[in-house]
């Protein structure tokens, strides 16, 4: 039965309202390896909890979808870290990883492989110190500021009005441009050469350029390079990760 409460009262007559009241929302199910389990609302997904739910396999062997989407030297990779962690399971094959697949990736030509490089380092400057969200909108205006495929010769004719206009902060303008500079002149980071010597090399290299720190590095090492043997210990996520357990 609809309720009523009192809107505003005008001398001696009383106006109302019609408010409808709505019965509680069951709580959302989900199915965890077979069991069900109530399903948190989107801001307050506790992931841990459905982790912990999860049944891991005596033998850890992992989904054979997840095996199949996947580069072999990766699934190597997986199997060996499980081996020591088993707890790590639900987390691993919680989800794809994107940058291991093993679909086939099309040749690139050097000066294309070198741009995909120059970008993914300039996105790496976008995204510190703001939220995901925000880095993917700044980093869609500023591809959006290109006519055609951004390169760095063209983020050097941007002046630093326009590239604090899409987002970036004083000091990021000022990084992005480094960066780009150096990728727009031969040198050793626009060699491909470069990125086949030992990755600790690679690291050393990247964090000379301005804004490129040795996590930046580690992390364009693995995602960009797809490099394996690479341990982010100074991470802060890490750090707090192991501190827990």
């Amino acid at each position: 039965m609809p309720v009523t409460r009192s809107k505003a009262t005008v001398t001696d007559i009383t106006l109302t309202q019609t408010v409808k009241v709505e019965k509680p929302r069951a709580a959302r199910k989900a199915k965890v390896n077979g069991k069900i389990v109530s399903k948190a609302s989107k801001g307050n997904r506790n992931i841990e909890h459905l982790f912990a739910l999860a049944e891991v396999p005596k033998d850890l062997s992992l989904p054979s979808e997840f095996e199949a989407y996947h580069d072999s030297r990766f699934i190597e990779g997986v199997k060996h870290i499980l081996s020591i962690d088993p707890t790590l399971y639900p987390v691993v094959v919680h989800s794809k990883f994107r940058a291991f697949s093993n679909e086939d990736k099309p040749i690139q030509s050097e000066r294309d492989t070198i741009l995909h490089y120059w970008y993914a380092l300039i996105s790496s400057v976008i995204g510190q110190q703001v939220s995901g969200s925000a880095a993917k909108a700044i980093e869609s205006r500023f591809s959006s500021s290109f006519e055609g495929k951004p390169t760095p010769e063209k983020t050097l004719l941007k002046t630093d009005e326009e590239l604090r206009a899409v987002g970036l902060s004083k000091m990021k303008a000022k990084y992005v441009r480094h960066i780009s500079e150096t990728f727009a002149q031969p040198g050793e980071l626009t060699s491909l050469a470069f990125y086949s010597t030992p990755k600790e090399d690679v690291i050393k290299g990247l964090t000379q350029l301005m804004g490129i720190g040795e996590w930046s590095a580690k992390m364009f090492a693995v995602f960009t390079l797809r490099e394996l043997d690479i341990f982010a210990f100074d991470d802060l996520g890490v750090a707090r990760g192991v501190a827990r357990t």
